[in-house]
C-alpha cells in the first residue's frame, strides 16, 4: 500500500470539479484568471498546509524514532546498569563467600592448630606428671626403705644387751637425765606384727624427740608427753648402749603365787611377767641378765623361806624347791614333812633388778 501526501489527492480531482468551477466563472477571462490564481493559491496553501503537516509528522517521526531510541538506549543503560550491579552484587558475594571460606577454613586451622598446641600441651603435662609421679614414688620408695632401715637399726640396738629392770638403771641411762646427745630404741607390745617399735632422741636440758616407727615405714613424730602416755599404760624394754631396760607398767608390785609344781612339772616365771615381750627377749638380750626372780616356799603360818633363784628364761621345779628347803633348814626335814609343808604350802615369786 502506497503512501500518497494529501495534497496529490486534493490536485487530483475530478475534471468535472474544474470544469464547474470554470462554467461557475462565466466567459469572463478576468474572472476565470482570478479564479485560476484564487485555485492555484489554494492548492499552494494546501500543498504547503500538506508539506508542513509531511514535515511535522516526519519531524515527530524522527523525534519518535529518535525518543525510541533515546528510550531504548536508556532502558538498554539501565538494564547493562542492572546487570552491572548484580554481577558487582554477586561478585561482592561471591568475595565475601570466598573470604568468608578463607576465614572459616583459616579458623579451623587455627582450631586445628590450637587443638594440637593443646593436645601436645596435655601430652607434656601427662609426660610432666607421670615424671613426677615417678619421682614421687622412687622418693617415697626411698623415704620408705629408709625408714624402714631406721626401725631396723633402732631393733638392732637390742642386739646382745644386758637385762635389768629400769627402776635399776642409774639416772643418767634415762632420756631425761642424759648427758650427751643420746639416741634410745623402745619396744611395745602392739603393732601390725606383734611390736610397736620408737626412737628416743634425747639432749641435755632440751625436748625429748620421740618418733614412732612402723614396719611400713612410716614414721610418726610424737609429743613426749603422748608417748608417756601411752607407754604407762603397760611394759615396754628400753635400750641405751649395750643395757635393755625393762618396764613391767603398772603400779602395784608385780609378784606371782602358786602351788608347788607336783612331778616333773615345771614354770617359767618369765612367761608370766614379760608376755609378749618374751620372744623378743630372747632374741636379742642375750648378754649376761641382771635381772633374776625370786622364789619363795610360804608355809600355812606365813613364813617366807627362799628356796630358789631363777634367771629370765629359767624354770621353777619341784626338785629345786626341796633343795632350797633343805638348805635353808637348821637340820634335815624329814620326807614325810617336807611333803605336808609341800602340799599345804605355796610358791611366791618376786621379780628382782641388778644392784648397781
Amino acid at each position: 500500500m502506497n503512501y500518497e501526501p494529501p495534497q496529490n489527492r486534493r490536485l487530483r480531482q475530478p475534471p468535472q470539479t474544474q470544469q464547474t468551477q470554470s462554467a461557475e466563472a462565466g466567459s469572463d477571462p478576468a474572472a476565470v484568471i482570478a479564479a485560476r490564481s484564487a485555485a492555484v493559491a489554494r492548492n499552494r496553501q494546501q500543498a504547503a498546509r500538506a508539506a508542513l503537516v509531511t514535515d511535522v509528522l516526519r519531524i515527530v517521526g524522527v523525534a519518535v524514532l529518535i525518543g525510541g531510541i533515546c528510550w531504548y538506549m536508556h532502558m538498554r543503560h539501565k538494564q547493562n546498569m542492572e546487570e552491572e550491579r548484580l554481577r558487582a552484587e554477586q561478585a561482592r558475594e561471591e568475595q565475601a563467600a570466598r573470604d568468608k571460606a578463607r576465614a572459616e577454613d583459616a579458623a579451623r586451622r587455627e582450631k586445628e592448630r590450637e587443638a594440637m598446641r593443646a593436645a601436645a600441651a596435655e601430652r607434656q603435662r601427662l609426660e610432666e606428671e607421670r615424671k613426677k609421679a615417678a619421682e614421687r614414688r622412687v622418693e617415697e620408695k626411698r623415704r620408705v626403705d629408709a625408714n624402714i632401715k631406721r626401725r631396723q637399726a633402732a631393733l638392732d640396738r637390742f642386739h646382745g644387751t644386758t637385762l635389768d629392770l629400769i627402776s635399776s638403771a642409774p639416772a643418767t641411762d634415762l632420756p631425761a637425765k642424759v648427758l650427751s646427745e643420746t639416741w634410745f630404741s623402745c619396744v611395745a607390745p602392739g603393732g601390725r606384727t606383734g611390736l610397736t617399735v620408737y626412737e628416743v632422741q634425747a639432749m641435755p636440758g632440751k625436748d625429748i624427740h620421740v618418733f614412732r616407727l612402723d614396719d611400713d615405714g612410716k614414721v610418726t613424730d610424737m609429743p613426749i608427753e603422748t608417748f608417756n602416755q601411752q607407754v604407762a599404760k603397760g611394759q615396754f624394754l628400753l635400750t641405751k648402749g649395750s643395757r635393755c631396760y625393762y618396764s613391767p607398767g603398772g603400779s602395784r608390785k608385780w609378784e606371782l603365787k602358786l602351788p608347788v609344781p607336783v612331778g616333773s612339772e615345771t614354770f617359767d616365771p618369765s612367761r608370766d611377767d614379760f608376755r609378749d615381750l618374751l620372744a623378743f627377749v630372747h632374741q636379742n638380750c642375750t648378754g649376761k641378765s641382771a635381772m633374776t626372780y625370786e622364789v619363795f616356799f610360804r608355809d600355812v603360818g606365813g613364813t617366807e623361806t627362799r628356796v630358789q633363784m631363777v634367771p629370765v628364761g629359767g624354770v621353777v621345779n619341784r626338785a629345786e624347791v626341796v633343795r632350797g628347803l633343805q638348805q635353808t633348814a637348821a637340820r634335815p626335814i624329814g620326807s614325810g614333812v617336807l611333803q605336808a609343808r609341800l602340799k599345804e604350802g605355796n610358791l611366791v615369786i618376786r621379780r628382782k633388778g641388778g644392784a648397781r
